[in-house]
């Protein structure tokens, strides 16, 4: 079987940061369903494309011809930006498989929970755009 539908691992609490991640990049790509229907193409493209990492604004910005919010933001914003119904459902079916797990580890260790939940949102937001290097090269609009 390649796609995994659970795993052995039963979680001790309740995944609360896991089940927000979830349900805000639903509600995002709702929200971003909308713009396409309401949107041109060309404004919807231009959108997405401020919005997506593009890996040629880091030296743009170290060189001072970007600034920092528009080189290092959307290392945030992509996180929650998807191409369809396959490539969400893929992401939060993983999501929701493993990431109870990851959160349950930082839950169940010895810090509290609120800084549980913090150092899960930050290795969160820290390997998602980590994990960008490794995929591969998405031709941008002209």
């Amino acid at each position: 079987m390649f796609i995994p539908l659970k795993d052995l691992n039963p979680s001790r609490t309740y995944p609360f940061v896991n089940v927000t991640l979830i349900l805000a990049n639903i509600m995002v790509f709702i929200y971003e369903l909308g713009l396409e229907a309401t949107l041109s193409h060309r404004a919807y493209e231009a959108l997405l494309l401020s919005y997506s990492t593009v890996p040629a604004r880091f030296p743009a910005f170290l060189s001072g011809q970007a600034s920092f919010e528009v080189s290092c933001a959307p290392l945030v914003t992509s996180m929650f930006l998807h191409y369809g119904f396959l490539h969400i459902a893929g992401n939060m079916l993983f999501l929701w498989i493993f990431g109870d797990n990851v959160e349950d580890f930082f839950v169940c260790s010895s810090i509290s929970s609120a800084a549980s939940e913090r150092v899960f949102c930050t290795c969160y937001s820290i390997c998602t755009p980590a994990s960008r290097q490794w995929a591969p090269a998405v031709p941008y609009p002209e």
